[in-house]
């Protein structure tokens, strides 16, 4: 007979098998108690969430679109604007680090970074989105007043980049969530992740949609 303590308690029996959260033993069948994540854990899942739905909802709406590929980078078709091939060119190039998951996966599985598996994958991609969205804030009049047809170009690399960036930290939350989820009661097991798409979602739509619907309809927007 052997004697092993479980959550605070003592439990004894001849002959224990451990099989995933449930000790099963001839005498008893004892359930693991794990804490689900704190709301502070999940608030902060939640906004990594919707900071990726606001910025790529809003580039995936507007880099091919009249926002930027036509008003910004114009004159639209004309020799010294953008054209049809470069706006196709430049939605397919800016969404293209999204077929990489699967690879990326892989890397946030297999790397650890500052010892967590999941953590720093997620603030390390926002940190290296975020400078390059500052590199391209700062190359804003080089962009205006440069030749388009390689202004835009540049542009739309390092968008590219800041979606890709984006993605490593998109593949860690799903991770995240994962592994939160295994913690929610059995009643309301899905929650989590369901909350985290629902998040993405809803700021893709305000950010990719509603925002330019109602602040960027103005005349101003429109195809010269």
């Amino acid at each position: 007979t052997c004697a092993l303590p479980i959550s605070g308690a003592l439990y004894s029996s001849s002959a224990m098998v451990v099989t995933g959260s449930l000790i099963e033993s001839g005498e008893a069948s004892v359930k693991l108690h794990h804490e689900p994540p704190s709301k502070k854990a999940l608030y902060g899942l939640y906004s990594v969430y919707i900071c990726i739905g606001i910025v790529y909802g809003f580039f995936a709406a507007n880099i091919g679109g009249p926002l930027i590929c036509h008003y910004y980078f114009g004159p639209y078709g004309k020799p010294t604007g953008t054209d049809a091939a470069m706006c196709t060119l430049g939605v397919s190039l800016f969404n293209f680090p999204w077929s990489l998951k699967v690879f990326i996966a892989l890397a946030v599985d297999n790397f650890k970074l500052l010892g967590h598996r999941k953590r720093w994958w997620i603030v390390g991609g926002w940190i290296a989105a975020l400078s390059l969205l500052a590199l391209a804030s700062v190359l804003v009049p080089s962009f205006k007043n440069g030749n388009h047809h390689q202004t835009y170009s540049t542009y739309v690399l390092i968008m590219t980049g800041v979606n890709l960036m984006i993605a490593f930290a998109d593949v860690a939350a799903d991770g995240m969530g994962v592994a939160y989820t295994k913690l929610e009661p059995a009643d309301k097991r899905g929650g989590v992740i369901a909350t985290n798409y629902q998040c993405r979602f809803f700021a893709t739509m305000m950010s990719g949609g509603v925002i330019k619907f109602f602040f960027m309809n103005g005349p101003q927007f429109e195809d010269p």
